[in-house]
């Protein structure tokens, strides 16, 4: 008869334990393997996140040093069929970082995107452009890129808006470009840049351009030989009126030449008339020539301001018909210097002192006035005259500038209200509550009033020029 040996086994309830441990252990196990394939997503999506914000980052900076103009542009004005020719673009599109550049391929010239940062299933991307606090130079652009991963908590700042997972605050100088204008605000913020580059060089693109035609009527009568305060004699050149503004004139003229605009100049001196007054040049290919007219530019006669006005009110009106300007958006300037009040007005002839209203030269008999003291019998009535004409017309920007700083206070006052006279009957903007003119005492602030008003005419050239926004 068989025995059976004593050999020890598992009971049932030993078996359950078992089992029940070895599932405790599994289970952690696998816990730690997702945790770990959790993270590793995670770290992937911040990866992603942060090179595509960085990159993005880069290309904006790159638009902002190179651009010659650069406006920001809100989100609602963002789209493909909403972009001006001649400009590039860059910010969100349909979830996705785009560049937009205008160029020609294959002849033919439009809007090539790019895709800067593409659109992804787990990751979504927002582009906020500000101005910057305190950047006196127009120039900065601030700009925020927020990146969000779909599957993780948002969480938000005290004034309830989203934190990104991935935060890059940065700005970038726009060098070349005059300034940075602002097109988002506070109710729709700009999510996206226009920008160009000098198109001078581009024939095509040339011909979108806006134009401005500046006439500068220039007060050359006998007392522009004096010194800034006055002074009659014993005065070197370098220290006479007309010589500063011969120097301002030309950096004023250069600086024009700069642009990318077509800037066209017309000279109009003036002293006990205007007769023979410059035509309109375009600044960029006649450089030369504007600048040989104001280095011969000589001091002698009366102050016939009136004159001065009218001629180039005629030279702007005539102008418009330039067969150049045929389907171009043309901006008129009318700038208007003295140095003293006005002493002379013209009349349509000797026999009929009806003030002259037409174009053309006037003779000597036409002239009338005491011709070294403020006359308002034709001298201011003959400015109201004209400025009524350019009231009328209503498309000139007109700027008048005082360049004398009398140390005698009734010459410096009267002088002070000419000037203010001339700027209210021309329709001058008010400079400041009250006051129609800017005054330079010498040629630093001649310098800087010149370089006020090129940077207002350049300004609403962009504006004009600048990208469109929603339709």
């Amino acid at each position: 008869m068989f025995k059976l040996k004593n050999n020890k086994g598992f009971t049932l309830v030993e078996l359950i334990v078992v089992i029940a441990l070895l599932g405790v252990v599994l289970a952690g196990s696998f816990s730690i393997l997702s945790f770990g394939n959790t993270v590793h997503r995670m770290g992937v999506d911040e990866f992603e996140i942060q090179a595509s914000a960085r990159l993005t980052a880069q290309h904006i900076s790159n638009v902002a040093r190179y651009a010659s103009a650069t406006f920001t542009i809100p989100e609602s004005s963002f789209k493909e069929s909403n972009l001006t020719n001649g400009w590039d673009y860059i910010g969100i599109m349909d979830g996705e970082v785009v560049l937009y550049k205008y160029e020609e391929q294959g002849g033919t010239w439009d809007h090539y995107k790019t895709v800067v940062a593409p659109a992804s299933d787990k990751v979504n991307y927002e582009i906020i452009f500000n101005k910057v606090v305190n950047d006196n130079t127009e120039k900065i652009i601030g700009f925020t890129i927020l990146g969000f991963v779909d599957d993780q908590v948002i969480e938000y700042d005290t004034e309830g808006n989203p934190k990104g997972h991935i935060t890059i605050i940065s700005q970038s100088e726009s060098l070349n470009s005059l300034q940075v204008v602002h097109k988002g605000d506070g109710s729709e913020p700009a999510t996206a840049v226009a920008f160009r580059t000098s198109i001078r060089e581009n024939p095509i693109l040339e011909e979108l351009k806006p134009i401005a035609q500046i006439a500068l009527v220039l007060d050359v009568s006998g007392s522009m030989a004096w010194a800034m305060d006055g002074t009659k004699s014993g005065i070197s050149e370098s220290e006479k009126r007309i010589t500063k503004l011969k120097n301002s004139a030309n950096t004023l003229i250069n600086n024009f030449d700069a642009s990318d605009y077509p800037i066209y100049v017309s000279l109009v001196p003036f002293s006990t008339d205007a007769n023979n007054p410059n035509p309109f040049y375009l600044v960029d290919s006649h450089t030369g020539t504007l600048t040989s007219i104001i280095n011969n530019l000589e001091a002698l006669g009366g102050t016939n301001t009136g004159d001065g006005i009218r001629r180039a009110y005629y030279n702007i009106i005539n102008n418009r018909s330039n067969s150049d300007f045929v389907d171009r958006n043309i901006s008129d300037y009318l700038i208007i210097l003295v140095d003293g009040v006005s002493t002379y007005g013209s009349v349509i002839s000797n026999s009929n002192n009806n003030f002259l209203t037409s174009d053309g030269n006037v003779s000597s008999t036409q002239v009338k006035g005491s011709g070294s003291t403020l006359d308002e019998t034709y001298g201011t009535p003959y400015v109201e005259a004209i400025g009524n004409m350019v009231k009328a017309d209503g498309k000139m920007k007109v700027h008048v500038i005082g360049f004398a700083k009398s140390t005698d206070t009734a010459t410096e006052t009267e002088f002070r209200t000419n000037l203010n006279f001339i700027g209210q009957k021309t329709g001058a903007e008010a400079v400041s509550s009250g006051i129609y003119y800017h005054l330079a005492g010498d040629e630093d602030e001649l310098d800087i009033i010149f370089g006020e008003i090129q940077k207002e005419i350049l300004n609403d050239l962009w504006y004009i020029d600048g990208p469109q926004l929603i339709k």
